[in-house]
């Protein structure tokens, strides 16, 4: 059987390397998905057999379809996504700039809703998937950026429709691993925190047994 292949958006950035670092580690092959830098963020890795380089952007649909496309006609599968792709603008309600506030909700809502639409067919002919979109709790309250918080809390929507949708194609849907974003690095640990604390996380949500999600 051939190795399962893992598709991360944001790959090109600290976070998505980290992430790929961790499923390399666990047998998978990988294919970074980022507007810019995609194919040279593969160069860190040394191992052009298992890491892909994908320039996408995962707010244009044909963008998305085509990325995806390109990971199936390398490898002929796609077992698992991680929706990791974000941005945060820094802003009040007092000065919501409409246009910061549409760029964010595309980003971090619109392009986990697409990059799972464009996987589906995959997850179909396998007979499941795997999706880890990354989460995080500022909806909860605390944050500082209106439009950040109201994506994640989006997210957790879109999190728990997909469960009920794709749940019976076997298809396990998980949110989480947001607090892993910054804190590592604050704590001086750099990107081997990052891994360390990632590992357990990302392992258990792509590798567990049962189709089922959480949001």
């Amino acid at each position: 059987m051939s190795a399962p292949v893992a598709i991360v958006t944001g790959g090109a950035g600290g976070l998505g390397t980290a992430i790929a670092e961790v499923l390399l580690g666990d047998g998978f092959r990988v294919a970074l998905l980022d507007r810019r830098g995609a194919p040279e963020a593969t160069d860190h890795f040394g191992e052009p057999s298992r890491v892909l380089g994908v320039e996408a952007d995962v707010t244009d649909e044909e963008s998305v379809r085509a990325a995806v496309g390109q990971v199936d006609a390398t490898w002929g599968r796609v077992d698992a996504l991680v929706n990791n792709a974000g941005i945060e603008p820094q802003h009040s309600l007092a000065g919501l700039d409409p246009a910061a506030w549409q760029a964010t909700q595309a980003v971090n809502l619109t392009g986990p809703a697409l990059m799972i639409k464009h996987c589906i067919p995959h997850w179909r002919r396998l007979g499941g998937g795997r999706v880890v979109s990354i989460g995080s709790r500022v909806w909860l309250g605390g944050a500082t950026a209106p439009s950040y918080a109201a994506s994640k809390a989006g997210l957790v929507g879109l999190t728990r429709t997909a469960c009920r949708e794709l749940g019976a194609l076997g298809v396990t849907i998980k949110r989480g691993g947001a607090e892993l974003r910054a804190h590592p690095v604050e704590r001086g640990e750099g990107r081997r925190g990052v891994r360390r604390g990632l590992r357990a996380p990302v392992r258990r949500r792509l590798t567990a047994g049962q189709a089922r999600g959480t949001g």
